[in-house]
């Protein structure tokens, strides 16, 4: 199946027990490039929901803010980035209010991603860029998604969770919920001991 990023969200509002959950959405065959001043950077820059940051365990400097609802209603053009991206682009100045460039579309810098313990989580935030999945979409189109992430209510749910997702699906893209082939649900958190999970659709 192709799940585009408002059939990820989709599932939050038909399945109550998702607390949090977030497309993922990167362009994995072009490089993007991030420039201020005379400071430019290959990078990973990820379009996420408002729940991403919260769902991975990490948070923004008390300097700036997370992403909001209303950044993804209104395609904003903000950018969270990473602590060592803000290191190499800001490396004496604070990089909140600041505008940068994404492969040439300024963005305005609203938080940079605490130095908290975070695990494996946290050490590739650090290089990231983050912009809401709608501001990707008007960049890149309205792409397929890959995988996205989710965290459910409660941490017990892992397997009931996945056959409501599984069901869910099955009735909209009318294929049959035991089919595995059509898409795969694995729970990495068992392997990772967190309790946020990616679930990857075979596209």
């Amino acid at each position: 199946i192709h799940l585009k990023a408002a059939d990820v969200m989709q599932l939050q509002q038909n399945i109550p027990s998702i607390a949090l959950i977030s497309p993922i959405m990167q362009d994995q065959q072009h490089p993007a490039f991030v420039t201020y001043a005379s400071h430019t950077r290959s990078i990973n820059a990820l379009g996420v929901s408002a729940d991403y940051l919260r769902a991975q365990a990490l948070s923004v400097k008390t300097s700036g803010r997370d992403f909001s609802f209303n950044d993804m209603n209104g395609h904003a053009r903000v950018a969270i980035i990473g602590q060592k991206l803000s290191t190499y682009l800001f490396p004496h100045q604070s990089a909140v209010g600041k505008q940068i460039r994404l492969s040439g579309l300024p963005l305005r810098v609203i938080g940079v991603i605490g130095k908290k313990t975070g695990g494996f989580a946290a050490e590739m935030a650090s290089m990231n860029l983050y912009i809401p999945y709608s501001t990707y979409i008007d960049i890149h189109g309205n792409q397929n998604v890959s995988y996205f992430l989710l965290l459910p209510q409660y941490k017990t749910q892992s397997q009931r969770l996945i056959h409501a997702i599984r069901r869910d699906l099955a009735a909209k893209f009318h294929f049959a919920a035991t089919d595995k082939s059509a898409v795969a649900l694995p729970n990495l958190a068992q392997a990772t001991h967190f309790f946020n999970w990616f679930f990857f659709a075979i596209q």
